[in-house]
């Protein structure tokens, strides 16, 4: 009603970063036979956010009719959270120590 016929594709589908996301999540929890760790957990959600910042500020400019540079930036930090989490999710697990005592 007030966009004055101007829409972006990106603010009408910021949720899709999160719905994949926690789609990804919630299949790999349900999938695998082990559960994220902390630290790969961190930086599934820490991209998930990023995608979700750039979806939004590339519909805040797409609106606004410009552009900026540093969009790469986002989309790079992303990606590399969500490798770093892939990474962090698949590597084997420490084995702990039995102490007789």
């Amino acid at each position: 009603m007030f966009s004055h016929g101007v829409s972006s594709f990106f603010m009408t589908y910021l949720c899709l970063p999160v719905g994949v996301g926690m789609t990804v999540e919630g299949l790999l929890l349900f999938c695998a036979p082990r559960r994220f760790r902390p630290w790969a957990d961190c930086l599934f959600h820490a991209g998930t956010g990023t995608a979700s910042v750039a979806f939004l500020l590339q519909g805040i400019f797409e609106i606004a009719g410009t552009d900026s540079p540093y969009m790469i930036v986002f989309v790079c930090a992303a990606g590399l959270c969500l490798v770093l989490s892939a990474v962090c999710f698949c590597l084997p697990e420490a084995k702990k120590e039995e102490t007789l005592i």
